[in-house]
Parts: structure tokens; C-alpha cells; sequence
């Protein structure tokens, strides 16, 4: 049994040794100076071509990826999304103002200055009531548009980013560039 146990381990250490031998063999130049020596390489890091491979891969997903989220598309919706709040926060103060001064704005005064207050009803008496802080301005910084055809009705409407938007509000506006289309709210 020791015999057996003796010949593996001789074994091992003979072809550990070869191994040895032929590393070291391979590593130093055995040829003259002028001749390619055949060097072992031990792989620690990644070739040029193996980062380029994966660079050139990464930058195909990302590029999909991004062409598949259109965050210009995105942003539009957003700023659009904004816009129709805006508008339905300010008929909600629209119809504050109808319940105590009996009609609407007579013009776009209201619009362009804040805030939005009962001081304005004709012959309101009682104290000042503040429906609307600060009105809010679109996100392109224009104002929105508001027109009061009579004294029981008013339409308020903005131009919209979005061509691909068909949601209840939104019709075909030539003068609304670049999506010929608009928002409109009006008294319910």
C-alpha cells in the first residue's frame, strides 16, 4: 500500500515538474535576439477586442433602448399633461368665482394677474375671497387662452405638443404649431 501511495505521488511530481519545466522553458528566450521568443502569457485583464465587443454590444442596447422609450415623445406628454391640470385647476376657480359673483371674468385680466379674488366681482360687498393664488402660466411661458362669450359661458384653451393626443378636449387648431392641435376646457 505504501508503494502504491509512493508511486502516485511520484507520479504527480513528475508531471507538476514537466509542467514547471515547460513554463519556464516557454518563458525564457532560448534563441537570439533578433528571432520572436514564444513567451506564456497568464490572461489577468481583457483584451482590446474583448472591450470593444462589449462596447460596441452595450451601445446597440442602449441605443434601442432609448429609441424605444422616445424621451422626447415623453417629455411632450408630460408638459401636455401639465397643461390640462393647469386648465382644469383654473376652471375650478372659474367656478368658484361664477358661485359668488353670479358670472365669469369679463376678460382675460384674470389670466394675466394674480391672484384671482372676489375684489373683482361687480358690486360684491362681502370680504375678499382669494380663489386662485397664483395662476399658473404654460409651460412654454405663455399664458393660456381664455374668452368669455357671455356672461354664462367661457372657454379656456392651450396649444398642445403632442400630434398623437385624441383625448376628450383636443381638436385640430392650424394656428397651434408644431401639432396643430389644442386643449380646450369649458364651463361645464
Amino acid at each position: 500500500m505504501e508503494e502504491k501511495v509512493h508511486k502516485i505521488r511520484s507520479s504527480f511530481r513528475t508531471v507538476f515538474s514537466f509542467r514547471n519545466a515547460a513554463e519556464s522553458f516557454l518563458r525564457t528566450p532560448h534563441h537570439s535576439k533578433n528571432s520572436p521568443t514564444l513567451l506564456l502569457k497568464k490572461s489577468k485583464g481583457f483584451t482590446l477586442i474583448e472591450i470593444l465587443v462589449v462596447v460596441g454590444i452595450l451601445g446597440l442596447l442602449v441605443t434601442a433602448f432609448i429609441s424605444l422609450i422616445n424621451p422626447t415623445l415623453q417629455i411632450q406628454k408630460s408638459r401636455d399633461a401639465r397643461r390640462k391640470s393647469d386648465l382644469r385647476q383654473i376652471q375650478s376657480a372659474l367656478e368658484l368665482f361664477r358661485a359668488d359673483c353670479g358670472q365669469y371674468p369679463d376678460d382675460v385680466s384674470f389670466v394675466l394677474s394674480s391672484p384671482l379674488t372676489s375684489s373683482t366681482c361687480p358690486g360684491f360687498t362681502g370680504p375678499t375671497v382669494v380663489y386662485m393664488q397664483s395662476v399658473p402660466k404654460n409651460p412654454n411661458g405663455t399664458n393660456y387662452y381664455y374668452d368669455r362669450t357671455s356672461t354664462n359661458t367661457y372657454g379656456l384653451a392651450t396649444c398642445i405638443e403632442n400630434a398623437n393626443d385624441v383625448g376628450e378636449g383636443v381638436v385640430t387648431n392650424a394656428s397651434c404649431p408644431p401639432s396643430n392641435k389644442s386643449y380646450g376646457v369649458y364651463n361645464p
